[in-house]
């Protein structure tokens, strides 16, 4: 507990945990108004699975090819090559667990995710 020296105590924590909230939710304001929101774990993992078919594809018909034509084939048993997930970018999914691990950290700074727009009469 650190004096703040207007008589109020404060946590570093609970300063820090704060600051990491308003931070978070200035990003996913921007995320959302931009509508670049990142794409799903999913959908790169499809995405990733399809480049690798495409690019086994591709060897199987340069070796076709270079058969036909009496070409020197270089054979290439492995199949497509396996999606390495340590490769994968940020995802929707993360943005979302770190919203709601701030949130869990700290109930009080929930508050900087939801925004009261109030009408005037």
């Amino acid at each position: 507990v650190v004096s703040m020296g207007r008589g109020d105590d404060v946590s570093i924590f609970d300063f820090y945990i704060s600051v990491l909230a308003e931070c978070t939710a200035q990003f996913m304001d921007v995320l959302c108004a931009s509508g670049n929101l990142p794409i799903t774990q999913q959908m790169w993992f499809d995405e990733e699975n399809n480049t690798a078919q495409v690019e086994w594809k591709r060897v199987e018909e340069k070796n076709y090819y270079d058969v036909l034509w009496g070409k020197t084939v270089v054979e290439d048993a492995s199949g497509p090559r396996e999606v390495d997930i340590l490769d994968r970018p940020d995802c929707l999914e993360d943005v979302f667990a770190l919203v709601s691990s701030v949130c869990s950290a700290s109930p009080e700074s929930s508050k900087a995710f939801w925004k009261i727009v109030e009408e005037e009469l």
